[in-house]
């Protein structure tokens, strides 16, 4: 609550205030914290569209799928229930009124329609009203509607036991339950579709978008990324049957490349870190001088000429004053760097980026 309105004012910036489309409460504990003044028990899901009015036009196709059950009867065409065909907004909804084969009511659709339906034999009469009959085949193809708050039972607690579970210890606190990104994923996504995740984490959405049936992307710059995502796909590949995995009858299989970006600066500041005393950042100050990215306003010679000073800061500080003059945007290679010799990368880093970014080097 206390974040989520200024992102819906950032996003209205970079989206366009007209694609906002709801915010979704997503209900996240189910228990009560006695030591606030009001127990929060939701999360904000700010759910935006590239182009509200493409997916308004498309909105047959968002949403969850439609229950199948139900459809008892069945006639030439196939498995179908009946359905109201009345219009229950009436008058206030503009819903036309006519009488229909003896019975007066505010329709859903127009009286040529309704008769070009009948003479289809899809409207039947029963004692008091008439009805449509609504293929089972039909709802299969749409989806249906949700609302803007989801208690489904998608706590954070149980994404915590459903993870661990699935990796046989505790690896990560406050996952997200794989129950609630199929339903984001669901909602919005069609098979094969390509979903992003900037902030990986546990791996959630990429071991759900695998089991779904999607195209993943995601990005993670914490180390747990090896030991907590990469191995959960690993496992969701050898065919787990943690999260979701029963209700979309998932068997295992598929693959995905896990990479890391080419360090440059990063490199210098891992080096700072492991440095054990104030010569060994004395030599690294000297590659630093030499091929490192410094921030802009970094005069080296100025540097050099306190020296004494610097020796005279404890460790921790000499190398917190390295790290700030590192140019934290230079951390890694940029593409356009490519064939940069001071990178020295190698053919097989260039053949790989032009096959994941569709890319050509000069």
């Amino acid at each position: 609550d206390k974040e989520a309105h200024y992102c819906k004012v950032l996003m209205d910036d970079i989206f366009g205030r007209e694609n906002f489309i709801a915010d979704i409460c997503h209900k996240s504990r189910g228990s009560v914290s006695n030591d606030k003044i009001i127990s929060p028990n939701h999360n904000h899901l700010l759910l935006f569209a590239k182009n509200e009015r493409i997916i308004f036009s498309n909105k047959s196709q968002f949403g969850v799928e439609k229950s199948l059950e139900g459809f008892n009867l069945s006639d030439e065409k196939g498995e179908y229930k009946l359905v109201p065909v009345d219009g229950p907004g009436g008058a206030a909804k503009a819903n036309p009124y006519y009488e229909f084969l003896g019975v007066s009511k505010y329709w859903r659709f127009s009286k040529e329609r309704m008769q070009r339906m009948y003479e289809e034999g899809l409207i039947v009469k029963t004692e008091n009203s008439l009805l449509q009959k609504y293929y089972k085949d039909k709802a299969s193809q749409s989806k249906q509607t949700i609302t803007t708050w989801w208690d489904d039972g998608f706590y954070t607690s149980s994404g915590t036991i459903e993870l661990k579970q699935i990796m046989d210890k505790a690896v990560f606190s406050s996952p997200k339950p794989e129950k609630l990104l199929k339903r984001i994923i669901e909602t919005s996504t069609q098979e094969n579709d390509l979903i992003l995740d900037f902030h990986l984490g546990s791996g959630t959405t990429a071991a759900v978008a695998h089991k779904m049936g999607r195209q993943y992307i995601g990005v993670e710059q914490m180390d747990y990324i090896e030991t907590v995502a990469v191995e959960r796909l690993k496992k969701v590949i050898a065919g787990e049957q943690g999260g979701i995995s029963k209700s979309v009858h998932w068997q295992g299989g598929g693959s995905f490349v896990y990479v890391e970006l080419k360090k440059y600066n990063q490199g210098f500041i891992e080096q700072i870190e492991a440095a054990q005393d104030t010569a060994s950042l004395l030599q690294i100050w000297e590659q630093m001088k030499a091929k490192s990215f410094l921030n802009y306003n970094v005069d080296m010679k100025r540097q050099d000429e306190h020296l004494e000073e610097f020796k005279a800061l404890s460790l921790v500080e000499q190398k917190q004053h390295l790290c700030e003059l590192l140019d934290k945007n230079q951390l890694y290679v940029n593409l356009s760097s490519l064939e940069d010799l001071d990178f020295a990368c190698t053919e097989e880093e260039k053949r790989l980026n032009e096959n994941f970014y569709q890319y050509r080097t000069l």
